[in-house]
C-alpha cells in the first residue's frame, strides 16, 4: 500500500509525549520524517530510541516554544535537516492555572497564552515563507474540545482561551494563504489519558470542579478516546487527500474521513467557529 506522505518532511511541537507522541508514529508509518521539540532532552531521547533508534526518520530539538527565539530555532533547525518543511503540526500545550478565574495567578495565565497560542503563532509565522516559497504545505493546530462549543468548561479560563485563540487564528491564517496552496486547520483530539489528565487530577476536584476530575478519572480507568483517531486525522490533514479543506475545525473524535471527502470547497462555513442560535450552521 502506497504510503500517503513518502518523501514529505514534518514538525510536531511537543511530539515527545501524550497526544504528539501517537501523531508522529502515525506521520512516521505513512512515510513522512519528523522533527520533534520538547523543553527536556531526556524526554526527546527517550521517545527517538523507543520509535526510530538510529535516529533515520525522527529527530529532536530542545526548545521552549513560549519563547520567540526558540521557535525560530525549531523551524531552522528542521529546515536545515531537510531542506525544506512540508507540514507543521501545533501541538505543544500545558493545562496551566486551573481554578476559579480569580484564583489564578497572572505570571501562570500568561504563560499558558505563551506556550499554547502564541508557540503556535511564532511557529507558524516562521513556517509560512518556506511552503510559500514550495507553494505549497500543510499547518495543523490541536485545539481543545471545548472550542466552539454551547458548554464552557469552567476552571480552565486560561487554556480553554488559548485554544480558542488558536482557532480563530489558524481561520485567519487559512484565508491569509488559500492562495498559496498551503491548507490551515485545527483539531480536537478528545480525551486521552495523557501527562495532562494526571496533572488535572493532581490539582484535586476543589480547583478542577466536579464535572472536569470526574471526566479525568474516567479517563485514568478507562484509557478515554482512542488516540489512534487524532492521529489519523492529522496523517489525513498533512496528506494531499485534503487539499480540499482549509480553515476547519475537526473533532477527531466525532468526524470521519469518508465524510470530510464529501465536503465541497463552497461549503466554507461547515466546521468552523460560526453559529447561529447556539445551532451549527452549515451550507445546504
Amino acid at each position: 500500500m502506497t504510503k500517503k506522505l513518502k518523501n514529505q518532511f514534518a514538525i510536531v511541537t511537543g511530539g515527545a509525549r501524550g497526544v504528539g507522541k501517537f501523531i508522529i508514529k502515525k506521520l512516521i508509518n505513512e512515510g513522512a520524517s519528523v522533527v520533534i521539540c520538547s523543553r527536556t532532552e531526556k524526554e526527546i531521547d527517550k521517545t527517538c530510541k523507543e520509535i526510530d533508534p538510529k535516529r533515520k526518520v525522527l529527530f529532536g530539538i530542545k526548545a521552549d516554544i513560549s519563547i520567540i527565539e526558540d521557535c525560530k530555532k525549531v523551524i531552522d533547525f528542521a529546515h536545515k535537516l531537510f531542506g525544506t518543511i512540508d507540514i507543521l503540526v501545533n501541538n505543544a500545550a500545558i493545562y496551566g492555572p486551573i481554578g476559579l478565574f480569580e484564583t489564578n495567578l497572572p505570571n501562570e495565565w500568561k504563560r499558558t497564552i505563551e506556550v499554547n497560542f502564541l508557540g503556535a503563532v511564532f511557529c507558524t509565522q516562521y513556517m509560512v515563507p518556506i511552503m510559500k516559497k514550495n507553494k505549497k504545505g500543510k499547518i495543523i493546530s490541536i485545539v481543545g474540545g471545548g472550542v466552539g462549543g454551547i458548554n464552557p468548561i469552567e476552571r480552565f479560563s486560561a487554556y480553554v482561551s488559548s485554544k480558542n485563540a488558536i482557532a480563530g487564528f489558524m481561520e485567519v491564517i487559512a484565508k491569509e494563504l488559500q492562495d498559496w496552496n498551503i491548507q490551515v486547520n485545527s483539531v480536537s483530539p478528545g480525551v486521552m489519558k495523557t501527562q495532562l489528565v494526571e496533572y488535572l487530577l493532581s490539582q484535586g476536584r476543589a480547583k478542577a470542579g466536579d464535572e472536569m476530575y470526574n471526566q479525568a478519572l474516567n479517563t485514568q480507568k478507562y484509557g478515554g478516546d482512542d488516540p489512534r483517531k487524532i492521529a489519523d486525522m492529522v496523517a489525513y490533514l498533512a496528506s494531499g487527500e485534503s487539499d480540499h479543506l482549509t480553515g476547519r475545525i475537526l473533532s477527531a473524535k466525532r468526524e470521519t474521513i469518508a465524510r470530510l471527502n464529501k465536503i465541497k470547497v463552497a461549503q466554507k462555513n461547515l466546521f468552523t467557529l460560526r453559529r447561529i442560535d447556539q445551532i451549527l450552521f452549515e451550507e445546504k
